[in-house]
C-alpha cells in the first residue's frame, strides 16, 4: 500500500501495524487499509508499541500517547528552565529514536538529556543528563538498567534513577568507534553494531556481549557499516547499505542477505501474526508480497 509520507517508522502487534509517516502516525490493518490517522507537530522521530499504547515522539519536542484506538491520551513538550544570575535558560529535547516504556515510566532521550514521564498523564518526573557525553542512539531498556551509545564510546550502562554509570563498552585498540545502530538486547546478551578505525582503516564489526559488565562474548567483522538491527526468532537482521544481511544469533555468522528491489536505503523489518512487514519509501509491504 501506498502512504502519504515519507515512510520513516514501523512496528507491529497482532493487533495492526503502526507506520510512522513524516508527522503522520498510521494504524494500519494487516490487508493494508488505514485505521486512522493521527498528526504530530513535526517529523516523527520513533514509535513503540507497549500494553495497547503507541507512544510516539517528534522533532518539535514532543512525546505523544496514543490508544490502538487512535485516541490521544497525552502529549507532552520535553523542555524545562533553570535560572543562573538572574536569568532564565529554556532547555529542549529533540528525541532521537523510539521512546521505552519500564513500569510506570516512558523514557524518551532528547537534547542529551533522559526524560522520565509519568505513564498515565506524559508529566515529566526528571531529565537526567548522563554527564558530557553525546548520546547517539536511541536508548534501549533490560532489567534495571538503560542502554545507549553516545560519543567515541560504543555502548553506555545506566542507572536510570540517578543517571549514574554502571559500565562502558569500547573495544580495545580502536579509535573513533561509535554505536551505528541502537543496540538489541535479548536475554542477558547485547548485540552491538561498531564502526571502528584500526590502523586508519575503517572496520564496521559486531559485537556480542554481556548485558551484567558489558564483557565480549563474541566479534565478527561486517560487510559495511550497520544503521539498524533487528533480533527476530534467533536470527539478526542488519541493514548494510541496502542490502539486509541475515545473521545466526550464536555464530554470528552471515545465515544469508537479500536486496530489496529499490534505490531507496530506508528499510524496517517488524515480525506480526507470523508475518514479516518491511517499508521502502512510501510503500509498506508484506515479505515478499506489496500490500
Amino acid at each position: 500500500m501506498e502512504l502519504d509520507n515519507w515512510e520513516t517508522l514501523l512496528e507491529a502487534t497482532e493487533s495492526g501495524i503502526y507506520a510512522g509517516a513524516g508527522s503522520y502516525l498510521n494504524s494500519v490493518n494487516t490487508d493494508g487499509t488505514v485505521e486512522w490517522v493521527i498528526h504530530a507537530d513535526d517529523q516523527l522521530r520513533g514509535i513503540t508499541v507497549n500494553n495497547g499504547t503507541v507512544y510516539g515522539s517528534d522533532d518539535a519536542g514532543y512525546a505523544y500517547a496514543v490508544d490502538i484506538g487512535g485516541t490521544l491520551h497525552w502529549k507532552t513538550e520535553l523542555m524545562f528552565s533553570t535560572v543562573s544570575d538572574g536569568q532564565r535558560t529554556t532547555h529542549f529535547g529533540s528525541p532521537l529514536g523510539a521512546p521505552i516504556v519500564q513500569g510506570d515510566t516512558v523514557y524518551v532521550t532528547g537534547g542529551n538529556y533522559l526524560w522520565s514521564l509519568g505513564i498515565d498523564d506524559g508529566s515529566i518526573t526528571s531529565h537526567l543528563k548522563f554527564g558530557e557525553s553525546e548520546i547517539t542512539t536511541q536508548v534501549v531498556a533490560a532489567g534495571n538498567r538503560l542502554f545507549y551509545g553516545g560519543g567515541p564510546t560504543v555502548i553506555r550502562a545506566v542507572n536510570p534513577d540517578d543517571g549514574s554509570s554502571e559500565w562502558t563498552f569500547t573495544p580495545e585498540d580502536a579509535r573513533a568507534a561509535g554505536a551505528a545502530a541502537p543496540p538489541v538486547i535479548t536475554g542477558d546478551s547485547m548485540f552491538v553494531a561498531a564502526n571502528e578505525v584500526r590502523d586508519s582503516t575503517p572496520i564496521p564489526a559486531m559485537y556480542r556481549l554481556d548485558t551484567a559488565d558489558g564483557e565480549v562474548d563474541q566479534r565478527t567483522v561486517l560487510p559495511g557499516p550497520t544503521t539498524w538491527l533487528k533480533f527476530i526468532d534467533g536470527l539478526l537482521y542488519a541493514l548494510i547499505d541496502k542490502d539486509v544481511y541475515i545473521l545466526d544469533s550464536e555464530t554470528m555468522s552471515v545465515a544469508g542477505y537479500f536486496s530489496p528491489d529499490t534505490e531507496s536505503r530506508h528499510f524496517l523489518l517488524v515480525p506480526a501474526n507470523e508475518e514479516l512487514y518491511f517499508t521502502m519509501g512510501k510503500t509498506l509491504y508484506r515479505l515478499s508480497t506489496s500490500v
